[in-house]
């Protein structure tokens, strides 16, 4: 009897076993789909932030990730303040030329 009994504890270890197994093997499946859809979502990133991720995913640094980003932001703002001065610059003197070109040729007109 207790040999039935040890025979039936070890058959249920068994299929408890069976289930962990499966479940594992069903998670790892659903987990590399679910990875595979991140590749392709990360496809559509912009190729330098790629750069930046990919550079993540060898050295785990979150901060350099992070100043990485933030010093692509802060020359980005500088770019673009630059090209705005340079606007306002050439707009002032496209104007400056208009003008002083329509007072040349209204002071011909009356000379």
């Amino acid at each position: 009897k207790l040999l039935e009994e040890n025979e039936r504890a070890h058959v249920k270890s068994l299929e408890k076993d069976a289930a962990i197994i499966i479940q594992r093997n069903c998670r790892m499946c659903l987990a590399k789909r679910k990875c595979k859809n991140r590749r392709i979502e990360l496809g559509s990133l912009h190729s330098r932030l790629l750069m930046y991720v990919e550079r993540f995913m060898v050295d785990h640094c979150l901060w350099s990730l992070m100043r990485s980003i933030n010093s692509d932001y802060i020359r980005y703002e500088r770019t673009i303040i630059n090209i705005v001065e340079r606007e306002e610059k050439l707009a002032k003197t496209f104007v400056e030329k208009v003008v002083n070109m329509r007072d040349a040729d209204h002071s011909k007109a009356w000379e």
